[in-house]
């Protein structure tokens, strides 16, 4: 995840969205359903490069040089954040 936080951090060019496909393959094929995991991930990191608040939160979780209850209640933000799941 933190390759793909500075993927998305990065200026906008060309390769990005070739180089975050590429990561966001990756990732999904490590998830239950890869389609799905796939589709959720891309709204997911889109969300994060819309919301500079959301990207933080995820840099401070990816870094991983805070506590377990900052983790927690970082986590807690983001949910709120991002809202309901979507039931499938």
């Amino acid at each position: 995840m933190k390759n793909i936080l500075d993927i998305i951090k990065s200026d906008k060019n060309n390769n990005k969205q070739e180089t975050l496909a590429s990561k966001i393959a990756a990732l999904s094929k490590n998830l239950q359903d890869p389609v799905k995991s796939t589709q959720y991930v891309k709204k997911f990191c889109s969300d994060i490069e819309a919301n500079e608040r959301l990207y933080g939160l995820m840099a401070a979780v990816a870094r991983g040089n805070i506590s377990c209850s900052e983790t927690e209640h970082i986590v807690k933000q983001i949910l709120k954040m991002l809202g309901n799941p979507v039931q499938t």
